[in-house]
């Protein structure tokens, strides 16, 4: 039925449903009688538009973004977790990791370690199927993946980090294999707000990009579980939203995308699969964090495009804690930082090179941001150096950190390699 043969009755009662501030569901359910009669959404919201103008009613599409707007300005103050396990929002990670090499570490000995420091976990065949506890599977692209429940606010990121902290004690660590996969609940979201979703992280692609390694970037990346997202797919599915009525019908063409809207079909979740692997619980943290600011915002309206990593997680209600670490983690990644050059040693090494100087993990860690046996290789190398810290388990001696063979040390033009003492 064309929107102009809509009658003036029903077109009253739609747009009193909609000035009620009903959720979308109830309207899309409400508005059968205009489907029945093979009008689409975007015909009915039209029709209802201009009969409010032609009978002097504001817009109450409008007045629906306005509200929404309104209810994440009045959040915004509070940490991005809470204002999302307010509004009911969820989340859940995937943590692909390896176990160490040289050591019997079976997935039964990993799931208890971590049922005995309080995350329930049960180690299970591959699957696809959302459990109300955690699940130790196999990865095809790894070695293991440790996927969560649904988790919500501030209490689900301290059970990521109480596990992340149990991984790593075993010995596990990450390499540029691995990724960190977030799903963000999407049920409250229709087909244009999913469509949001994709357009504000594409405005924002270079800020996400500057907290995340550089195999992950959606420049100068060539990752293909996680390639980036371009503006022919944005403008694709700004075309779909106009016409599916189902969130789960939108498609990007394939799920190894930064953004993946696959799984909406699946879990009712966009997952994000930009991160690179880490089991670092800051880091996890921060980046939950930012993403369920973002995905709020999404929520309430369009997102902007912001020009640094501050601006942007501090209008996503990002914590404190977690806006420092992000900014400090992007002027990291940004740059190499510059040492000074260290007076060259008394005796020299081996084939006429000076003795590699020594430098504690602090210092490290307060560089780089990876001094961690959580944060290896490509996966967190700032520098593009091939950085590489391994501590295994059991393991009393230096802490030694080496550069790749091809690249020069970034803390001296002289070495290779790098003695570090903890």
């Amino acid at each position: 039925m064309p929107a102009r043969q809509f009658l003036a009755a029903s077109l009253e009662a739609a747009y009193d449903r909609r000035t009620r501030a009903m959720g979308w569901t109830a309207i899309r359910d409400s508005d059968a009688e205009f489907y029945l009669n093979g009008a689409t959404p975007q015909q009915v919201r039209r029709a209802v538009v201009r009969w409010a103008a032609e009978n002097g009613r504001p817009d109450p599409c409008a007045r629906r973004t306005e509200v929404g707007r309104t209810r994440f300005a009045r959040l915004s103050g509070s940490d991005a977790a809470d204002v999302a396990a307010a509004t009911g929002l969820t989340f859940g990670i995937e943590i692909e990791f390896r176990r160490p090499s040289g050591v019997a570490l079976d997935p039964e000995t990993i799931a208890a370690a971590l049922r005995d420091a309080g995350v329930n976990c049960r180690a299970e065949n591959y699957n696809h199927s959302t459990r109300p506890h955690w699940k130790l599977i196999h990865d095809a692209s790894s070695d293991r993946e440790l996927v969560s429940p649904i988790l919500r606010g501030e209490a689900g990121l301290a059970e990521v980090r109480t596990a992340m902290r149990v991984l790593r004690s075993l010995g596990c660590r990450v390499s540029a294999s691995e990724g960190m996969h977030v799903h963000i609940g999407a049920g409250s979201l229709d087909a244009m707000g999913v469509c949001r979703v994709v357009e504000g992280y594409f405005r924002n692609r270079h800020l996400f990009d500057a907290v995340v390694a550089p195999n992950r970037r959606a420049t100068g990346s060539n990752n293909y579980y996680c390639s980036p997202l371009n503006s022919r797919q944005v403008r694709s599915v700004r075309e779909q939203a106009a016409r599916v009525r189902r969130p789960a019908d939108l498609t990007l063409g394939g799920r190894y995308f930064t953004v993946n809207l696959q799984a909406l079909a699946a879990h009712g979740t966009v997952e994000f699969r930009q991160h690179q692997g880490s089991l670092n619980g800051t880091k996890a943290t921060a980046w939950v964090r930012l993403l369920l600011g973002f995905f709020t915002a999404a929520t309430a309206g369009d997102v902007p495009q912001y020009a640094t990593v501050r601006q942007m997680s501090e209008a996503f209600g990002v914590a404190a804690p977690s806006v420092d670490f992000l900014e400090r983690r992007a002027t990291v990644v940004a740059a190499p930082v510059d040492y000074p050059m260290p007076a060259a040693p008394a005796a020299p090494a081996p084939a006429d090179y000076p003795a590699p100087p020594m430098f504690t993990e602090a210092d490290l860690l307060a560089t780089f941001h990876v001094g961690n046996p959580a944060d290896n290789c490509g996966t967190d190398d700032p520098t593009g150096s091939g950085f590489v810290c391994t501590r295994r388990a059991g393991h009393d001696g230096p802490h030694v950190a080496h550069f790749s063979s091809t690249s020069l040390c970034p803390v001296s033009p002289w070495f290779s390699t790098m003695a570090v003492a903890s």
